[in-house]
């Protein structure tokens, strides 16, 4: 791994791809890997262009990188966005929903969230539990810091990172 990517503030955006019954992501040629981080740390994710790497007994290669800007939509969601629960492992929709309206206020999101689906994620033998989120009709500074900084915890896995939707398909994602 890049030592230097550690240093520095990114997330998986998301990997495309066909999912399979047990878990797992098919890729093909058109699959692609994304990754959300700021203009200036972009050089170190250069690195990768070409690179060969393995997941389990899978070995996939990167090809060349290309960087694009976020841009404000009245409508996001993310997919999965965790909290850490606060009693046992478990959490309730209503202590999920505290722990966002938090992290909203201290971001200065005032547009409420929809709270979707129950998901569960396995994280090495622990399982976390999140929930999807969508928004409609948010402010462009409010879309721009959700995209930027996203909720919740495990951006670096993908949770908590907020993409563009139409109205549709954010509600499709709940």
């Amino acid at each position: 791994t890049n030592p230097h990517l550690k240093d520095i503030d990114w997330q998986l955006n998301a990997v495309t791809g066909i999912p399979d019954q047990d878990g797992w992501i098919k890729l093909g040629r058109e699959s692609h890997l994304m990754i959300r981080c700021l203009y200036a740390d972009i050089k170190q994710f250069d690195k990768l262009d070409a690179s060969i790497i393995r997941i389990g007994q899978n070995i996939i290669e990167l090809s060349d990188s290309e960087g694009q800007s976020i841009s404000p939509s009245p409508n996001l969601s993310s997919r999965m966005v965790t909290v850490k629960a606060t009693y046992k492992c478990r959490i309730s929709p209503f202590e999920f929903g505290i722990a966002i309206g938090k992290q909203l206020q201290s971001i200065n999101v005032s547009t409420p969230p929809t709270l979707g689906d129950r998901r569960p994620l396995l994280i090495k033998d622990t399982s976390v539990v999140g929930y999807s989120l969508s928004f409609q009709g948010l402010r462009p500074e409010e879309s721009l810091v959700l995209q930027t900084c996203g909720l919740g915890g495990r951006r670096k896995i993908g949770c908590g990172v907020f993409v563009a939707q139409s109205a549709q398909s954010a509600e499709a994602i709940n």
